[in-house]
């Protein structure tokens, strides 16, 4: 019988093969995703947050990318 990691382990070595435009990406996608989603009880300014967190991951993203902002 053959044994092999388990497929989180997989994924995590495979996220950080990645370019670094790819996780910008990626982590942008989740953050601005997230930040249309409405508050959570407790937490009145986490969309607020991951909103920047996005934006800020494009800008990156743009200059990375060769891309004028704004």
């Amino acid at each position: 019988m053959k044994v092999t990691a388990p497929p989180a382990a997989g994924v995590r070595h495979h996220w950080a093969d990645l370019p670094d435009s790819v996780r910008s990406a990626a982590l942008a996608g989740y953050f601005l995703a997230h930040s249309l989603m409405p508050d959570p009880p407790g937490l009145p300014t986490v969309r607020a947050f991951q909103g920047a967190q996005a934006a800020a991951a494009l800008e990156w993203l743009r200059g990375r990318l060769g891309r004028r902002t704004r």
